[in-house]
């Protein structure tokens, strides 16, 4: 998730991107699916050629061969209060 949000504050991905990834988590099944899609994305060369991830640039390292599928951090209401408070 830090290398993430890494990416945003050097451009490699949009602005706001994570952020709204997270907000977007409403259950812990869209959890997996999302935070998972965003991490696959940056474990694919070429970049992904549609949907939402679409254009997410590769991350060479190997960091995210292995995808963490997270369920319950992100769909927690805690977790997002503090979120709003880091991201800016």
């Amino acid at each position: 998730m830090l290398v993430a949000l890494f990416a945003e504050d050097i451009d490699l991905l949009p602005r706001y991107f994570v952020t709204r990834v997270l907000e977007d988590c409403s259950s812990p099944a869209s959890a997996y699916d999302l935070l998972g899609g965003l991490f696959e994305a940056m474990n694919t060369s070429p970049p992904v050629s549609g949907g939402r991830f679409k254009g997410v640039s590769y991350f060479n390292g190997g960091l995210f061969a292995h995808p963490a599928r997270c369920r319950k951090m992100a769909t927690d209401r805690r977790w997002k209060d503090a979120w709003k408070r880091v991201s800016f």
